[in-house]
């Protein structure tokens, strides 16, 4: 049992890792989406004739931001899952080792 239990636990821990990198990418992507955000606004104050375009960009990326927002959370989310199924499976470890 202790061996499955670790294996089991290393690859929780593993995918755990895949979604804290999807995280990390998907908060990049929001970063750079806000900051495309901020180039259009300043486009458009700097310069009242880019203002049809730039507001249709600012509205793409706010689309973009949102989009990237929701797989944040849900990523966020599956990463409490996994975080889930490793406390159990470490909690069983523990009582197999205890128990031998």
């Amino acid at each position: 049992m202790t061996g499955v239990a670790s294996r089991v636990a290393g690859e929780i821990v593993a995918r755990m890792d895949r979604i804290a990198a999807g995280i990390a990418a998907s908060v990049e992507a929001q970063s750079a989406a806000t900051r495309e955000i901020m180039g259009h606004v300043r486009a458009a104050a700097e310069d009242p004739g880019t203002m049809p375009a730039s507001v249709a960009a600012t509205h793409r990326a706010l689309a973009e931001t949102k989009a990237v927002a929701a797989d944040v959370v849900a990523a966020a989310c599956m990463l409490c899952l996994e975080a889930d199924r490793l406390r159990a499976e470490v909690s069983r470890l523990f009582d197999s080792v205890r128990a031998a």
